[in-house]
């Protein structure tokens, strides 16, 4: 048989059911007639024609009661779940041993809470999850889905569950297990009891990482995990929250956990000289790097990360970093071992890596201001005013670009910040026009600064 010949067969097949439930309708049948289809000895033998019987609106609902002890499941939850079926008849089924049957059970809005609370129980998750839906059901059987914890799915609607209300519950709800709390915590009106409940030392970490990062987590439960949880990742969490007290972030400044201390680090609570004190004698290079970059650090210290090979990166781009502290920066670039990439690409860099014989003391800034002086011994074939008077939309970038490298010293007071910006993007631009363009009012003026630091140290951001 062709496939051709299949689907005909399967529409010649569609066509004639089609036409036998139309029959059975009340302009095609008498309701006698219908009914004995429906239950007389020798009923319709497909569920569809009885179904379509049932669907009459002249079906009287003793034929639908009856209906119930039909013996295909989908004739039966036909009959449970159409609208004016007698509740009482309607609660017999609740123990039908199909699933189809017991689903139409549990949706019915008149259902009893007693036969939800069963069905809440039912082995079969349609059927619970429309019991835990009903709006019939009490707030009881809630509050056991969300202390038993045994599905996140169910525990995830009974949580949304308008019925459930966390303020007068919440003698009941703290003793809900991890999947319940969990769940209880996608919940923006918990009150701050429950809040600070589940951040207590006793519940798994999971839960307290969600409460702490609440946000009605009370700063009593921040501070006390801050300083006294024994998971490190628990520390962590409540000391990059922005309510911690300046108190915990303080003591966590010299926690022994790295990420900890990272966290505290970070905080815009942190004291100024506290930062300082970690970029100074911090011993992980991570933590050091996020005290530099908090803007509440001195700018003394991030000077002094210029000189560090291991938070230079950081310390350069600082919004405090002076001058002063961004050409030190360059100075320690320039001696750190220049990268596999960079190694490859050979010295046409400007700012290669300086001999092994001039890395220490005076031999190492002689080294670097003779790479600035080279770059400077420049002469300019054109006036620098022809370029001053152009409108910059006549100029070809490519010739802007060429301009500026003939003369660079007019370029870097040029009012107009593109100019400027095409001097950070010259190939051999020296290390004082870096280092001068390093402080630039324009924003992306110190953008391509930073690029070009970060290039050259051949290691990119951390």
């Amino acid at each position: 048989m062709t496939a051709a010949n299949s689907g005909a067969d399967d529409a010649r097949e569609l066509e004639e059911r089609v036409a036998r439930i139309r029959r059975v309708s009340p302009a095609s049948m008498t309701l006698g007639d219908a009914l004995a289809l429906l239950l007389g000895p020798r009923p319709a033998p497909e569920p569809a024609v009885r179904r379509a019987i049932l669907m009459r609106s002249d079906c009287p609902m003793d034929a639908r009661v009856a209906a119930f002890a039909d013996a295909d499941a989908g004739v039966r939850a036909f009959a449970v779940g159409t609208a004016g079926t007698p509740i009482d008849a309607v609660l017999t089924m609740a123990d039908d041993p199909d699933w189809q049957v017991r689903l139409e059970v549990a949706k019915r809005p008149d259902c009893a809470t007693s036969v939800l609370a069963r069905l809440a129980a039912d082995p079969d998750s349609y059927v619970s999850r429309a019991a835990l839906s009903n709006p019939g059901v009490s707030v009881q059987v809630l509050i056991r889905v969300l202390v038993a914890g045994t599905s996140r799915a169910d525990s995830r609607l009974v949580a949304l569950n308008e019925a459930l209300n966390p303020r007068k519950l919440a003698g009941d709800l703290v003793a809900a297990n991890e999947i319940g709390a969990l769940e209880l915590l996608g919940r923006d009106d918990l009150p701050a009891a429950l809040v600070g409940a589940f951040a207590d030392p006793g519940r798994p970490v999971a839960v307290r990482l969600a409460a702490l990062a609440h946000a009605r987590c009370p700063v009593r439960a921040l501070s006390r995990a801050a300083t006294g949880d024994p998971d490190a990742s628990v520390r962590a969490c409540a000391v990059g929250s922005s309510r911690c007290p300046a108190a915990a972030v303080l003591a966590a400044s010299s926690d022994p956990e790295p990420r900890v201390r990272e966290r505290a680090a970070t905080s815009s609570l942190a004291r100024p000289e506290t930062l300082a004190g970690m970029v100074e004698r911090d011993p992980d290079p991570s933590v050091r790097c996020a005290a530099v970059l908090n803007p509440r650090c001195l700018p003394a210290a991030v000077d002094a990360a210029c000189e560090d090979p291991d938070v230079v990166l950081q310390a350069a781009v600082s919004k405090a970093a002076t001058p002063l502290g961004r050409f030190n920066a360059l100075v320690t670039m320039a001696g750190m071992p220049r990268s596999p990439r960079r190694e490859a690409a050979g010295p046409g860099r400007r700012l290669a890596a300086m001999p092994a014989a001039a890395r220490t003391g005076s031999s190492h800034r002689h080294w670097v201001h003779e790479v600035a002086l080279a770059t400077s011994r420049r002469t300019a074939r054109k006036s620098w005013r022809w370029i001053a008077s152009q409108p910059l939309e006549l100029l070809h970038p490519d010739d802007l670009q060429e301009i500026v490298a003939r003369k660079v010293s007019g370029a870097l007071c040029d009012e107009r910040p593109c100019v400027r910006a095409a001097v950070a993007r010259l190939p051999d631009v020296s290390v004082e026009a870096l280092v001068a363009l390093a402080s630039d009012p324009d924003p992306e003026v110190r953008r391509l600064v930073t690029e070009r630091i970060l290039a050259a140290s051949g290691s990119g951001t951390r």
